[in-house]
């Protein structure tokens, strides 16, 4: 009972920060607006009083940028996921790179082999843009305190996925989105910067 008061307690509280925030901005300048409502997460935090929502927002992400990875892995240009395997050799450890391409089967072929050919790229079209999204927003950590690695370390064979060329820039996009949205968290729920 004591835990259920002091929840509500800490909600109420927010809450009345929240509208004296709000009430204080109102007089600010436009460009602190702007900077307290979208950089410093007041509207997506509702001013601290939901915390979760950047943590939401993370995982909302998920799948809009596994959707733009997809488009990598159709187009023909030499941007796309590079597949790493490691095949250990007898005296040292190489490795070999493979840029991942989903092609469409050509006309010629029986229409046997076009329906499971189809069905395999269609698979790893949704399967792996999806696990390269997830292991993109979560590369958040300091040396082995990595989340993605721990991730990655649960595939059966040994390889890396690595972005090249334009698929970089937007992986790197949402790698800062993601510790954006995961600082954001922890300062609305341990903290309470709009105070």
């Amino acid at each position: 009972m004591d835990s259920q008061n002091c929840a509500a307690r800490i909600l109420e509280a927010r809450e009345l920060t929240a509208t004296l925030f709000k009430g204080s901005l109102a007089e600010e300048p436009s460009y602190l607006q702007f900077f307290s409502n979208y950089v410093q997460g007041g509207r997506l935090t509702n001013y601290g009083v939901n915390p979760w929502n950047p943590i939401l927002m993370l995982f909302a992400l998920i799948p809009v940028f596994a959707v733009i990875y997809a488009a990598a892995l159709i187009n023909t240009g030499h941007s796309g996921i590079c597949v790493i395997h490691f095949v250990d050799g007898a005296l040292e450890k190489t490795e070999r790179q493979l840029l991942i391409r989903l092609r469409m089967p050509s006309r010629h072929k029986q229409w046997l082999r076009m329906v499971k050919s189809f069905g395999r790229r269609a698979s790893v079209l949704v399967r792996l843009p999806i696990y390269f999204s997830i292991l993109t927003a979560f590369q958040i950590g300091y040396h082995d305190l990595n989340i993605g690695n721990w991730i990655s370390r649960l595939q059966s064979r040994a390889y890396l996925l690595k972005p090249v060329g334009w698929v970089r820039t937007v992986a790197g996009l949402q790698a800062l989105l993601s510790v954006y949205f995961l600082a954001l968290w922890a300062l609305t729920f341990f903290g309470d910067p709009f105070e």
